[in-house]
């Protein structure tokens, strides 16, 4: 499977060919969860996958390290997908002292 030409097809994007990031709006989710792939799938993954990981990281890690995170709200909704996604929960970020 080409992933480049599933992400190119007509029959599941309006204008495949134009740089459009509002389409991965979501509210859009339904209409293209099932034809992207973002670092493809199976064996020939992409390679940046495990990259694009460990930046996420350490991108939180780094904001952790100076930030105090604490919740906004007294309870927060959870939307249970594949894992815990909180619902409308307003963080606060409050400068570490050193």
């Amino acid at each position: 499977m080409s992933f480049f030409e599933l992400h190119r097809h007509s029959d599941f994007w309006e204008k495949p060919e134009v740089f459009d990031p509002d389409r991965f709006a979501p509210e859009n989710k339904k209409d293209f969860s099932n034809y992207y792939f973002p670092f493809g799938a199976g064996p020939r993954m992409c390679i940046g996958n495990n990259f694009a990981m460990y930046e996420m990281i350490m991108t939180v890690a780094s904001v952790v390290k100076k930030y105090k995170l604490s919740s906004q709200s007294s309870e927060i909704v959870l939307n249970p997908m594949l894992t815990l996604k909180p619902s409308e929960a307003l963080i606060k970020f409050d400068e570490r002292q050193t």
